[in-house]
C-alpha cells in the first residue's frame, strides 16, 4: 500500500459550506469532490484534533456525527487549537504528536545507528 498526501496551495479557497444536518460522511464526500480526489470516500475518515500546551489528542468521528454541531461545542480557548483532519484510515497512522520530545530524540538516535550500520555494510 502507498500513502497518498496532497498539499493545497495557499491561494486555494478552503471553505466548505455545510449546515448543522451535514454528517461526517457528507463532509468527507464534499472534501473529496472539492479537491478532486478520486478515491472512494469509504477509504477516508474525519478526525477531530486538539493540540494544547499540555497534551495532544484526537478521535475519529463516526459517519453519522455532525461536524458543525461539534465545532460549535468546542471551547474558545486561545491555548488550544482544534481542527478537523481528513485521513486515509486504511493506512497505518502514527501520531507523532503523542510522543514526548525525549522519546522522539531516542527514535532519531536509533535511526542514526541503523543508518550507520547500513552505510558500513555498503562500504565493506
Amino acid at each position: 500500500m502507498q500513502c497518498q498526501s496532497f498539499f493545497i496551495p495557499d491561494d486555494t479557497v478552503k471553505k466548505l459550506f455545510i449546515d448543522s444536518n451535514t454528517t461526517t460522511s457528507d463532509v468527507i464526500r464534499l472534501l473529496l469532490e472539492k479537491f478532486q480526489i478520486s478515491d472512494s470516500p469509504v477509504k477516508f475518515a474525519l478526525y477531530e484534533s486538539r493540540v494544547s500546551k499540555l497534551k495532544t489528542g484526537g478521535r475519529k468521528l463516526s459517519d453519522g456525527e455532525k461536524p458543525l454541531v461539534l465545532k460549535l461545542l468546542w471551547k474558545a480557548d486561545k491555548e488550544d487549537a482544534q481542527c478537523y483532519c481528513l485521513r486515509d484510515h486504511t493506512e497505518p497512522f502514527i501520531d507523532w504528536n503523542s510522543f514526548a520530545v525525549a522519546e522522539l530524540l531516542n527514535f532519531l538516535k536509533m535511526l542514526e545507528r541503523e543508518e550507520t550500520r547500513h552505510l558500513e555494510k555498503v562500504d565493506n
